[in-house]
C-alpha cells in the first residue's frame, strides 16, 4: 500500500470517528432520523418522504440493537467511503500525495461535516452521486463497458436513496449527448445498463403507482411549506458558505475542467454540474441539495493545484503550505455550526459572537433567526417528551389505560416516543402525519386520548370534537428544542359517534394514497 493510499485511509478513519467524538451527549437523534427508523419497522418498497434504501439500513440497525451509536454508524461509514472514493479519483487522475491531502482535507472540513452525522437520505445521495461521477470519469478514461453497467447500478441506488437522483440522471443524459460519450448510444451495452437500472428500481416505481405517487404529494407539500419561501440569492450565497473553508479547491477543479486541455476531456462533469444546478435554481431547491455535485470538483481541484505548484521553487513551497493552512483556519469558526460538540447554552453565545445570525445559518423553516441551527434544535428534548408522556399515562387510573391511545401532531413526536418508550409501560404512539398515516388503523380512536400538540384541537374538530372534556396535563420545557412548549392533553369520555367520525376521517385521509 502506497503512502498516498494510507493518507486517504487515515482521512477516512477520521471521518468515521467524527460523530462519536464531536456530538455532545445532550443531543439525541434528529426528528427525521426517528422517522426513518420508524419506517424501518414497517419495511416497504417506498414511503411518502423517501425511497426504501435508508429504511433497510435502519432495519439492519434494529437487528444490531438500534442504539444511537449504531444508527450514527451509517452516515459516518458512508462519509468515510466518500473520502476514500474522491481520494481514489485523485489517484486515477494522476495526482499525488499533496493532491490527496488537499482534496481529502477540503472535503473533511466543510459542510459535509454535518451531512455525515445524521441518519438521513442525504448521506446516501452524496455517496452515490460521487460514485456516479467517479464511474463517468473511469468510463472516459478506459472506454470499458463494465463502467456503464456499474453506472446503471449506481443510478438505481441513487434513486432508491433519494428521488433527486432524477436531476443527476437527466443531466447525465444531456452530458452523454453533448460529449464524445454519445458513441455509447449506438452500443447495446448502454441499453443493458439502463435495463439493469430499471429492474432494480421497478418495485419502488410499482409501489409509487399503487399509492398514487406519494412523492408528488410530498413535493407539493414541501414546495408550499418550505421551498416557496426560499431565496434564490440565498441559494447562491449558501454555495459559498457551505464550502467556505475549502471553496477555492472545488473552484480550481471547475477551472481545470473548463480551461485546461487535460480537464476538458472530462467536460461531461461540468455539463452534469450545470444541469443539476439549473434544475435546483429553477425549482427553488434547498441550498444543500447541491452538495452531491462538489466532491468530484474537489478531486480535480486537488489534482490541478498540485500540478500548478509542482515545480520546486520557494514560491510553490509557500503556496503548498498556505493552502491547507487556509482550509484549517477558515474551518475553525465553522465547526460550531457544523457539529453540536457542546451544549446549546454554550454554543448560542458563540453564534452571536460570530454574528452568524446575519448569515442565514440560524434561520429555521419559519424564516426567523433562532439561537441555534434548526438541525441541532431538532436533536433536543425527545427523551424529555417521552418521559413526560410516560408519566402522564402512568398517572391515569388503571380503569381507563386500556381504552387510552397516544396521538401526536407530527411524525417527530410519534417516532421519538416509540423509539424511547418502555414497551411494557407505554403503548405505541400514533399520528396521521407523513408515512405514519399508512400505519394508522382506522378503528384506532377509543374513549380517551393523550394528544401531543402545541394547542388543543378546535372544538369543531371532526375527531376531537367528540370528547366531553380536555385537560392540560404537562408541557415540554427544553428551551432550545423545536418542540419546546409542546403540550400533552388528556381527552376523555368520547361520545358514541366518535368511532364512526374517526374511521371516516382516517379513511378519507388514506384514500389519496390508495391505502387499504
Amino acid at each position: 500500500m502506497s503512502k498516498t493510499t494510507r493518507l486517504i485511509l487515515l482521512f477516512a478513519i477520521v471521518k468515521l470517528l467524527i460523530p462519536y467524538l464531536f456530538i455532545h451527549p445532550m443531543y439525541e437523534l434528529h426528528r427525521d432520523e426517528y422517522l426513518y427508523l420508524s419506517e424501518s419497522d414497517h419495511l416497504a418498497w417506498g414511503y411518502i418522504e423517501a425511497p426504501p434504501l435508508l429504511s433497510l439500513l435502519g432495519y439492519i440497525s434494529s437487528l444490531l440493537g438500534k442504539s444511537i451509536a449504531v444508527v450514527r454508524f451509517w452516515s459516518a461509514f458512508f462519509g468515510a467511503l466518500n473520502i476514500y472514493l474522491i481520494g481514489r479519483l485523485v489517484q486515477k487522475l494522476g495526482g499525488g500525495m499533496y493532491a490527496c491531502l488537499l482534496t481529502c482535507l477540503g472535503f473533511l472540513l466543510s459542510g459535509y461535516l454535518r451531512m455525515n452525522i445524521l441518519f438521513q437520505p442525504n448521506f446516501l445521495e452524496l455517496f452515490f452521486w460521487t460514485l456516479n461521477s467517479y464511474l463517468v470519469v473511469r468510463l472516459i478514461q478506459t472506454d470499458c463497458k463494465k463502467y456503464l453497467y456499474l453506472l446503471g447500478i449506481s443510478f438505481a441506488f441513487s434513486i432508491l436513496s433519494k428521488y433527486s437522483a432524477a436531476f443527476y440522471i437527466l443531466s447525465s443524459i444531456v452530458a452523454f449527448l453533448l460529449t464524445p460519450l454519445r458513441k455509447w448510444f449506438a452500443s447495446k451495452q448502454l441499453y443493458y445498463a439502463l435495463l439493469i437500472c430499471s429492474l432494480i428500481i421497478a418495485p419502488n416505481i410499482i409501489w409509487q403507482i399503487n399509492h398514487n405517487f406519494p412523492v408528488a404529494t410530498h413535493m407539493k407539500l414541501l414546495t408550499e411549506q418550505q421551498l416557496s419561501y426560499l431565496s434564490r440569492s440565498q441559494f447562491f450565497a449558501d454555495q459559498l458558505i457551505m464550502t467556505l473553508p475549502s471553496f477555492f479547491i472545488w473552484v480550481a477543479g471547475f477551472i481545470c475542467l473548463v480551461a485546461t486541455k487535460a480537464g476538458r476531456k472530462y467536460f461531461a462533469l461540468i455539463i452534469i454540474y450545470t444541469g443539476i444546478f439549473t434544475f435546483l435554481v429553477v425549482f427553488k431547491g434547498k441550498s444543500y441539495y447541491t452538495m452531491g455535485i462538489y466532491p468530484p470538483l474537489y478531486a480535480f481541484g486537488g489534482y490541478y493545484l498540485e500540478k500548478l505548484t509542482k515545480r520546486v521553487t520557494l514560491s510553490n513551497k509557500i503556496k503548498r503550505l498556505v493552502m491547507p493552512s487556509i482550509v484549517v483556519l477558515l474551518a475553525i469558526p465553522m465547526i460550531p455550526v457544523a457539529l453540536p460538540f457542546n451544549t446549546p447554552e454554550k454554543m448560542a453565545p458563540v453564534y452571536k459572537a460570530l454574528q452568524l445570525d446575519h448569515t442565514g445559518l440560524l434561520n429555521w423553516e419559519d424564516t426567523v433567526v433562532h439561537p441555534i441551527p434548526q438541525d441541532f434544535a431538532d436533536m433536543l428534548g425527545w427523551r424529555q417528551l417521552t418521559q413526560k408522556v410516560t408519566n402522564v399515562y402512568t398517572r391515569l387510573p388503571d380503569s381507563v389505560k386500556s381504552s387510552t391511545i397516544i396521538f401526536t401532531d407530527n411524525y417527530g413526536e410519534a417516532s421519538a416516543v416509540n423509539f424511547s418508550r418502555d414497551k411494557k409501560v407505554l403503548p405505541e404512539a400514533f399520528s396521521d402525519d407523513a408515512t405514519f398515516l399508512f400505519w394508522l388503523p382506522e378503528s384506532i380512536f377509543s374513549k380517551h386520548v393523550l394528544l401531543v400538540n402545541f394547542k388543543p384541537r378546535p372544538t369543531d374538530d371532526w375527531v376531537f370534537g367528540h370528547f366531553k372534556s380536555v385537560q392540560l396535563m404537562d408541557s415540554m420545557t427544553q428551551p432550545y428544542a423545536r418542540e419546546e412548549g409542546v403540550k400533552i392533553y388528556y381527552y376523555s369520555n368520547a361520545d358514541d359517534s366518535l368511532k364512526y367520525a374517526a374511521e371516516n376521517a382516517i379513511r378519507q385521509e388514506k384514500a389519496s394514497f390508495n391505502i387499504r
